[in-house]
């Protein structure tokens, strides 16, 4: 019997979340599951899903009790007769929870937990989830002292695609890139440029290490909300030769082969 699987997504940006929904996807479909995405029209998600074959289903999911988004839901869950909804957000997880209500086929829902803050509601993880996974212990012993039972929450790290980051595959590395000898320390964080991110503290940090290490390059991939914010940053403390800024890159493989030292 082939299990089919229902991913929703209400968050319509690209970052770390998205990406591992996407890669988790296309994992569980080469192990035989059916894999559909319900995502928020015009989501880059359901663009990049699209375009390696995962079926998407797009609706609006404008708030969490958004009536028309869960009757939605529910006939999707009946008339693809799913087994398992793993849920990522807020506002699709309270959809999918009163959706599964509301329909006659009942799955399993999981509900993913990919953010390590602080949540304002435990509702929708003792009510309308079977199962949470979340993508440290930390976030896992987060959600326990919230009063989730301990029985319920499951830590599964992002995986890697070793075959994706095999350095020894890498035919010009980040260094060769930058001009740089392969004896100036770089050191590397990848991240979207939003301020929970921590570039701001990172940045505070930088003129210490200078003073030890004044020829040290520091390289800030990703692109967000904060990028103005941290250029102007860069100028403020005098960082300019020593910060690269990126941007946004598609192909992280052959950055990270390059780095003295990296972080996400």
């Amino acid at each position: 019997m082939t299990i089919k699987v229902l991913h929703t997504e209400s968050s319509p940006g690209w970052g770390g979340q998205e990406n591992r929904i996407l890669n988790e996807c296309i994992g569980i479909q080469k192990l035989g599951a059916k894999v559909y995405i319900l995502c928020q029209p015009d989501s880059i998600l359901a663009q990049k899903a699209q375009d390696v074959g995962i079926e998407v289903f797009m609706h609006p999911m404008r708030k969490s009790y958004d009536i028309k988004a869960i009757y939605y839901t529910a006939r999707l869950i009946h008339k693809l007769n799913i087994d398992v909804v793993n849920t990522h957000s807020g506002k699709d997880t309270y959809i999918a929870g009163f959706a599964r209500k509301l329909s006659k086929k009942h799955p399993l829902i999981v509900r993913t937990r990919h953010l390590a803050l602080p949540i304002t509601s435990t509702f929708s993880y003792k009510y309308l989830s079977d199962i949470i996974v979340t993508v440290s212990e930390y976030v896992r012993n987060y959600l326990i002292s919230r009063g989730i039972k301990p029985e319920k929450v499951f830590t599964v790290p992002t995986g890697i695609d070793i075959e994706k980051f095999n350095p020894d595959k890498v035919k010009a590395s980040l260094r060769e890139k930058l001009g740089l000898s392969k004896n100036t320390p770089l050191i590397g964080t990848v991240a979207v440029l939003r301020k929970k991110k921590g570039h701001h503290i990172l940045l505070e940090a930088i003129p210490e290490v200078l003073r030890e290490i004044p020829e040290a390059i520091f390289v800030f991939v990703g692109d967000g909300p904060q990028r103005k914010n941290i250029e102007e940053k860069i100028k403020q403390y005098g960082l300019s030769k020593n910060v690269i800024m990126l941007g946004h890159r598609n192909v992280l493989c052959s950055l990270s082969p390059g780095f003295t030292l990296s972080g996400e």
